[in-house]
């Protein structure tokens, strides 16, 4: 039998920015990188415990919420909670964008906002 000639995740249909950017799998790249480098960064100091506020979970629900926002499909599971919030302190916005920013190096350049 042949083999596909792409066999990855088909492309999201329609012109939201979740099906432009190329759909879940990009946008858990970006959360990924974000999460790991501001988890990292001592300025931001984001507040992790070993059950509800850890990289994996910080990570999957980040990962939701952005491809929510940006006309995916997926359902915020947990937006009330604070638990699920990055928490990134105000002082430290500043460096969220610009970790931001560098994390979204692979996204399509129309798709970013610089």
């Amino acid at each position: 039998e042949p083999v596909p000639r792409d066999p990855g995740p088909a492309r999201p249909a329609g012109s939201s920015l979740y099906a432009r950017i190329g759909g879940v799998y990009p946008i858990a790249l970006f959360v990924d990188r974000v999460v790991d480098a501001l988890l990292d960064d001592e300025r931001v100091g984001l507040p992790v415990d070993t059950q509800k506020r850890n990289e994996a979970s910080l990570k999957y629900l980040f990962t939701e919420l952005v491809c929510s926002i940006c006309g995916g499909p997926e359902v915020v599971t947990s937006r009330d909670h604070d638990e699920t919030k990055l928490l990134v302190p105000r002082s430290a916005w500043r460096i969220f964008i610009a970790t931001a920013e560098v994390a979204a190096d692979h996204l399509p350049r129309a798709t970013r906002g610089s």
